[in-house]
Parts: structure tokens; C-alpha cells; sequence
């Protein structure tokens, strides 16, 4: 299903990561990947331990680069030559598979490719490449946020739900202002996704309306 979505990674201040999803960007994937990472890399009942761990996931951050326009254009060079396998061989490797960061089939799945970058990687100067979609036109549904400065998670959405919009932090407000948090939490303090998805339907997010008009559970 075509709904749009960012995963976002805040570090130092500033938007590290700002990866692009064309597909499923409703909660009951993409907003319950996004937590299912989160619970699993990042949070702990023991406080050093997640201390740690959303220490460890910052030093993996540290090492995304923003690639400028001419490197991207490269890329897509790439693509255009490789990208397409029916166009190819079996022998050459999809570019989304290559390039997953540049792929706007990734989505969430970005952060767990962040978390295995150095479990191959033996150059520690490197860098892995990445382009930030901050959503200019306003085009996507949802926005799934981690702030490592304050320990926290944001989600987002462009959809109505009952009462009033959750703060989040001057960044966030200033680049996804457009969009409304309907859930916010530190990372210690998430529940379980069943009591979120509780909160969801609670709070009238639990709906979405096809081109025909028909509504329809996410």
C-alpha cells in the first residue's frame, strides 16, 4: 500500500537521518517495525545497559554522511545502468539491494541496516552515505522520530485524531511542523505495542479512507 512515511534519527541537534518509505507507512507496519527496533536495540529495564545501547546506536549514526547532490546524481547513474534486473543478467545485484539508503522501498528498514553497518565493515573511517527527505510538499502520512539528545520517541501524522497534539522539540516542529504528534514517549517508558495500538484506536487513529471512500483499519 502506498503510504508514505519518514523514520527520522535526531543526534546532537541535528536530523542525522531522514530515510523515505513509498509503502505501508500505516502503524500496523511501519509504526510497529519502528518500535519493535526501538524495544529491541535501544531500551532496557536496566539503565546502564540502555544507556549503552543508545550509546552504541549514536556511535552508528555518527558514521551516516550525507551524500551532496552530485554524489547522489552518481547513484542514480548507477541505478539507471544496474538497476534493473529484468533489463539484466542474474549476475547483477538490484540497486536497491546495493544502495538500500537510496531506495525508497527501505522505509524503516533502514535502521536496522545502521545497526549491522560495522558487523562488515573493517575501515573504521568509513562512511555511510546517506540523502535526508525532509518532505518538502508535505506528501507523506506519517513521521516516526528517535531523539537520542533527549531519549525519546515522536510519531507523527498528517491524519485527524481527537485532542491535542503532542510537543515534541524545536527541531522537530521546525522541519515536520506540518505534521502532528499523536504519541510520544522515552525510550525507557514504552509500553507494549498492544497498549500503543490501544492508545491509537482510543484517541480515533484508527482508520484510513480509500480512494473509493471506503474506511478501512491501519
Amino acid at each position: 500500500m502506498g503510504t508514505r512515511h519518514l523514520t527520522v534519527v535526531i543526534k546532537d541537534n541535528e536530523i542525522k537521518l531522514s530515510q523515505y518509505g513509498q509503502w505501508d507507512g500505516y502503524f500496523t507496519y511501519s509504526g510497529t517495525k519502528f518500535l519493535e527496533f526501538v524495544k529491541e536495540n535501544l531500551q532496557s529495564k536496566s539503565k546502564k545497559k540502555q544507556k549503552y545501547r543508545i550509546e552504541t546506536f549514536g556511535e552508528k549514526i555518527d558514521t551516516l554522511k550525507k551524500v551532496d547532490e552530485k554524489t547522489y546524481q552518481e547513484f542514480i547513474a548507477i541505478k539507471d545502468k544496474y538497476g534493473f534486473a529484468q533489463d539484466k543478467s542474474e549476475f547483477v545485484i538490484p540497486f536497491n539491494i546495493m544502495f538500500p539508503q537510496f531506495s525508497r522501498d527501505t522505509g524503516v528498514e533502514i535502521l536496522d541496516i545502521i545497526m549491522k553497518i560495522h558487523a562488515y565493515m573493517f575501515n573504521p573511517n568509513y562512511k555511510f552515505p546517506v540523502i535526508l527527505e525532509f518532505d518538502g510538499v508535505g506528501c507523506t502520512e506519517f513521521v516516526n522520530v528517535i531523539n537520542l539528545d533527549t531519549e525519546e520517541i515522536y510519531m507523527l501524522t498528517t491524519h485527524e485524531f481527537k485532542g491535542i497534539p503532542l510537543s515534541t522539540c524545536e527541531l522537530v516542529e521546525n522541519v515536520y511542523g506540518h505534521h502532528d504528534c499523536w504519541y510520544k514517549s522515552s525510550i525507557k517508558d514504552i509500553p507494549t505495542i498492544a497498549k500503543i495500538k490501544k492508545y491509537k484506536e482510543s484517541i480515533g487513529l484508527d482508520y484510513w479512507q480509500r480512494d473509493n471512500g471506503e474506511w478501512v483499519s491501519n
